[in-house]
């Protein structure tokens, strides 16, 4: 039964070719398989099963003699599957080291096994090698040899290979289009001139790493620039983060990636309201980023930044692990003073009680009791006592909308 050959194999030397390639092979294995599955079945039917009946034969591996079927296609050099005939999980794998057709005589050079124990009837048939292998090369070696799963798995993302900077050093334009993995914290990695670099060269970068890294160009005047963020003389990647480099064949680097952008942003975001920001909200929770500032005593660590940016300035929590929010719930905000005089002797963050400013009334009286509020003048020819009427409510205050504080964190 023919079967029909495969096309030709993907190449690392032809990257442009490599997927279709590939596509294609992969396309035609199913038939491959079902033609030679049909063309070892016929085999097997016609001369490479077969039986042998020994005294007493024990698994294992070495050298085995067997008095086994005639008339089989067994050469040397064929390997053959021998399974107890009774218990077939018991069974050797060996090669043919010498076969008689006529006489049926069988020796065989057993290498693998399954189970154990000593029988005297064993079924035969020809089988593959207990373990086929095949030299490879590293992903980003382009020869002839089998292509690993990380060639393939980059060639389909469109990497040419994966690289491993254990140092700082200067990537060479070569290594464009290569993942670069980098798990080694602290190291600085130059990227060539941009104008040395095809437009569209791109390098790609994660750091596995625990620390910051620095990428950089060897060109002082380049610059990399982020969309919606602006540009910088150099990029730094957090662990965990990712970023894409794209060369513009000019003086500038085009920076992307999901995590890097995510952190620019929390970047811009903190440029724009940095821990310990206060503002008002129309909705009845914190957005994300911000905490009520409600007086709360919260963590130290978890909090670091807004720890770090007003201290124990509204309280000193647990006076160990945690902090006080500002409680302005209910208050009206002021202006610190800081030297200015108009309130003066006040703490930054200090809490003030209401007050009305000192001030007089003149009335007229006639020695007549005016209602209740007690009220001192003077007048001819004598001073003389008199009441006023209460009015107001519990506070003195301005209109006024009630909005949530929440304070940055």
């Amino acid at each position: 039964m023919p079967i029909t050959a495969l096309p030709a194999a993907p190449s690392r030397t032809d990257p442009a070719n490599f997927s279709a390639r590939a596509d294609a092979l992969f396309k035609a294995l199913p038939a491959f398989v079902n033609q030679a599955n049909a063309l070892e079945s016929s085999l097997t039917a016609s001369v490479h099963v077969g039986t042998a009946t020994v005294d007493s034969v024990t698994i294992g591996t070495g050298i085995k003699s067997l008095a086994a079927s005639t008339g089989k296609s067994w050469a040397v050099g064929a390997w053959l599957y021998i399974a107890s005939t009774a218990t077939p999980a018991n069974y050797m794998i060996g090669q043919v080291r010498g076969y008689n057709a006529v006489t049926g005589s069988l020796s065989v050079n057993v290498t693998a096994t399954g189970g154990e124990g000593t029988f005297s009837s064993y079924s035969i048939g020809l089988t593959m090698p207990p373990a086929l292998t095949a030299t490879t090369q590293s992903e980003s070696n382009y020869s002839d040899s089998l292509a690993t799963t990380k060639f393939a798995r980059n060639i389909s993302r469109g990497f040419l290979g994966e690289l491993m900077p254990q140092t700082s050093r200067n990537m060479s334009t070569s290594e464009a289009g290569y993942l670069c993995w980098c798990d080694t914290a602290g190291i600085t990695l130059n990227l060539p001139s941009c104008a040395t670099l095809m437009s569209g060269g791109t390098f790609t970068f994660l750091n596995t790493s625990s620390g910051k890294i620095t990428i950089k160009s060897v060109d002082p005047d380049d610059l990399f620039w982020t969309c919606g963020i602006g540009s910088a003389a150099s990029v730094a990647l957090n662990p965990g983060d990712s970023a894409e480099i794209m060369g513009t064949g000019v003086s500038s680097y085009i920076v992307s990636g999901g995590s890097l952008l995510a952190q620019r942003s929390r970047t811009l975001a903190t440029s724009i309201f940095p821990p310990g920001a206060i503002m008002h909200f129309g909705h009845a929770a914190a957005p994300s980023g911000w905490l009520k500032a409600n007086g709360a005593a919260v963590s130290r660590t978890t909090y670091a930044d807004l720890f770090a940016s007003i201290s124990t300035t509204f309280g000193a929590g647990d006076g160990s692990t945690t902090f006080t929010l500002p409680d302005l719930r209910g208050e009206f905000l002021r202006g610190w003073d800081d030297g200015r005089s108009v309130d003066a002797g006040r703490v930054r963050g200090s809490f003030q009680l209401y007050e009305i400013q000192s001030h007089a009334h003149n009335i007229l009286t006639n020695d007549q009791e005016m209602g209740t509020g007690r009220v001192t003048v003077g007048g001819a020819p004598a001073a003389t006592t008199a009441w006023t009427e209460a009015t107001g409510g519990n506070e003195t205050r301005p209109r006024n909308v009630a909005l949530l504080a929440c304070i940055k964190y």
